[in-house]
């Protein structure tokens, strides 16, 4: 028993330390993300080592020997290796077993991430020990919590979602962008970490070993000094982005009656217009829809780009809103697709609770229900019909345990928010909104409803089985096929790999691209990877190889979108090597499939191509201005509505002059069929952008024409009920606004 004993206590208990690490790095490697070396298993042994360290170094120093002091630097270097290559070890053999992602990837987070948190930890434990007598290890543990804190309040006061903190390293702030690397950024924050760390570890060790004096009182103003400081400039390094920054970067402002709109000098006086009209037009719907309006002016913020969007705000692909703020973050492109929904956030703070202004225990069912439900299209897609697809076509989920905080994140995005948004929607339509408001922030069906949750669930799923959706699996493989990115591979040094290889891609170094392609795909078969490199030997001339690796992999991708989207792309790559049979067959599989709207008009249209004296060879090979050209000839005679889209996107992309665009559409229009009213409908959306609300509204009313599509139906009525308010609230709106131009 005395020798159990010695061997625990030996060296200030470090055994058990050590032990403690290794249990812990055990039990991370049974986790997704966590069981391979890399970024995830740095932040989290980064904070375990902080504790440890502090935690150790009170021990240590609590011993009575008279030179424990002047020892300390041996026993700290001995302790901060036994500490750091324990996780290292316990990594390493595992991936050696299951696989590494890469292994100089992981090395680099590891050290640039990890290493530093043993100097952290000893010198919070040291500065703990110095200032106090007693509850050394309690106020050690509560200076770390401040400091972990000190990212929340970013979170809070702020409005970016990543965070650089000296306990964590870095956090991205959202899982929707999975690319993450070790940047210069990130390596100068933590050798400023050691700098400031590192003196303080040092200063208190001569302090304590009696080598010089240091005066409490002048200490801890250093301390507070240095920290505030650091805070300040944090935003001037990059750190941390506050709302002044973020306004001076997009410095053009235009104040509406409800809005602060913010966007940089590329964005022209037109797009002001249309997003100005568009903010005003989904805050009188969501004041009708929610009954109720937020006390304060929302601030809105638009991003070129998603490159700008993750240097200034942290997640380049997601959109997001900040209730308590009363702020959306969104970008230049998804101004008709996520805006309202965002938006949306900025209404429910005035039925929210607690500091957030969210829903009860910070519930992810709650909160994206009420938005998307608010918002009720996803791709252009009505969210009740696509719930419908999914029930019935094997993506069930158990309503009751979706509203636990775990479960909406461990599955496909796309089928929690469209579950969450129809269920809501469902609740509002039929037991009225204000309910659903104490429900908000009081999760109690009984109370509220008087009713359970699977008395609700039952007359939900009854009302989703009325719809005529048990012959859209495609479309449910199409929209739910998809892996969340806790069973995706290595999917950190995937989107990393995969952002370097499209780059080579996009400056047309082929050669490079492909090589990086090739790389990724021998560690993840990601569909990314697969068509980049088809695509990449396509530009090569090397259409033979390229149709193989679509072959190769394309069985892999089963029962997902990417299986539909690798076919689209199989069949181009046969027609521009002119076998056109095996083009036309698959082409009209996929339009009899229709898996979704774009895939449906654009393979018709390449139908309509290879019958018109084979023009869809020229077209697959043309330039954009080439295309354009040959769609204009093709639509002289008849309307192939199918074009329609294309023509849109095309002119948008060369600029094209609008009035010169519109000349083209001087024959009657008709909508006899679905890609005729769709088409119709996007042009109504190209009038719209260029504020031409009169044609806009009269070809919104001219595609309501269609009666036999439910979901298509109800976007067309979302549209022309949106242009007619366009159309007479117009000149008010933009009349009352205040643009004011940056410098």
């Amino acid at each position: 028993m005395l020798l159990h004993k010695k061997i625990f206590s030996y060296k200030s208990y470090l055994i058990i330390y050590l032990l403690i690490i290794f249990l812990f790095n055990i039990l991370l490697i049974n986790f997704p993300l966590l069981n391979v070396f890399g970024y995830e298993l740095s932040v989290f042994n980064s904070v375990l080592l902080t504790f440890i360290s502090g935690f150790y170094i009170i021990s240590l120093s609590k011993r009575k020997e008279e030179n424990v002091f002047k020892k300390f630097p041996q026993e700290l270097i001995l302790s901060s290796l036994l500490f750091l290559i324990i996780p290292f070890l316990v990594s390493v053999i595992n991936s050696f077993f299951t696989g590494f992602c890469s292994f100089s990837d992981g090395l680099l987070f590891y050290i640039v991430i990890t290493f530093p948190s043993v100097i952290i930890g000893f010198a919070c434990g040291l500065v703990s020990f110095f200032f106090f007598n007693r509850f050394r290890r309690i106020l050690f543990f509560l200076l770390i919590i401040f400091i972990l804190l000190i990212a929340l309040g970013e979170f809070y006061f702020n409005p970016q979602v990543y965070f650089y903190n000296p306990v964590l390293g870095y956090l991205p702030g959202t899982i929707y962008d999975e690319g993450i690397s070790v940047d210069f950024k990130l390596i100068l924050y933590r050798l400023l970490n050691l700098l400031f760390f590192g003196g303080l570890l040092t200063g208190l060790i001569f302090h304590l070993s009696g080598k010089i004096r240091i005066n409490k009182i002048f200490f801890l103003l250093y301390l507070i000094i240095i920290s505030f400081a650091f805070i300040y400039f944090s935003s001037s390094f990059g750190f941390s982005t506050t709302f002044g920054k973020l306004k001076s970067e997009l410095n053009n402002h235009v104040s509406t009656e409800h809005f602060d709109i913010y966007f940089d000098d590329e964005v022209n006086d037109e797009f002001v217009k249309l997003i100005v009209l568009h903010h005003e037009y989904f805050y009188s719907e969501l004041k009708k829809y929610l009954n109720t309006t937020p006390k304060e002016r929302i601030q809105s913020f638009i991003f070129n780009d998603p490159k700008q969007k993750k240097e200034l705000f942290g997640s380049a692909n997601a959109d997001v809103a900040k209730p308590w703020l009363y702020s959306t973050f969104t970008t230049y492109d998804n101004y008709n697709s996520s805006l309202k929904h965002e938006i949306a956030h900025c209404f429910t703070a005035e039925f929210g609770e607690g500091p957030f202004k969210i829903a009860d225990m910070i519930n992810p069912f709650l909160i994206e229900g009420i938005a998307s439900a608010s918002a009720p299209f996803y791709d252009e897609n009505d969210i009740d019909f696509l719930a419908s697809v999914a029930y019935k076509n094997e993506y069930k989920i158990n309503i009751e345990k979706m509203y636990d905080f775990s479960s909406f994140f461990i599955q496909a995005s796309s089928l929690s928010y469209i579950y969450a948004g129809s269920f809501t929607k469902f609740l509002a339509d039929n037991y009225g909104i204000e309910k659903f408001k104490l429900l908000y922030t009081d999760l109690d069906f009984k109370k509220i409803y008087h009713k359970s949750i699977k008395e609700l669930e039952k007359e939900y799923l009854a009302y989703l089985n009325k719809f005529d959706t048990d012959d859209k699996e495609v479309k449910a493989n199409y929209y739910f096929g998809r892996k969340s990115i806790f069973y995706k591979v290595c999917p950190r040094f995937i989107a990393d790999r995969l952002e370097k290889a499209w780059a080579h891609f996009q400056k047309g170094e082929y050669k490079k691209a492909e090589e990086v392609f090739k790389y990724t795909l021998e560690r993840a078969e990601t569909y990314s990877a697969v068509i980049g490199l088809a695509n990449t030997l396509a530009k090569m001339n090397l259409h033979d190889s390229s149709i193989a690796i679509i072959k190769k992999y394309l069985h892999n991708f089963d029962k997902t979108a990417y299986y539909y989207n690798l076919e689209f792309n199989l069949a181009d790559l046969y027609a521009e090597k002119g076998t056109i049979e095996k083009a036309d067959s698959i082409y009209k599989k996929l339009f009899n499939q229709n898996p979704n709207t774009t895939i449906y008009y654009l393979v018709d249209l390449r139908s309509v191509l290879l019958n018109k004296e084979n023009l869809l060879k020229d077209y697959l090979s043309g330039s954009n201005k080439e295309k354009f050209s040959l769609l204009k000839d093709l639509n002289k005679k008849n309307y192939i509505y199918s074009s329609i889209p294309v023509m849109v996107d095309v002119a948008k992309f060369l600029d094209e002059d609008y009035w010169t665009f519109i000349k083209q559409f001087d024959k009657t229009l008709f909508v006899n069929n679905y890609l005729s009213a769709y088409g119709i409908f996007r042009l109504s959306e190209y009038m719209c952008e260029n504020l031409d609300f009169n044609r806009a509204r009269k070809m919104a009313a001219l595609s309501l024409r269609l009666k036999d599509d439910y979901s298509l139906n109800l976007l067309l009525k979302e549209n022309y009920k949106k242009l007619n308010w366009f159309y007479h609230n117009s000149e008010m709106v933009l009349r009352r606004s205040d643009l004011i131009k940056g410098d």
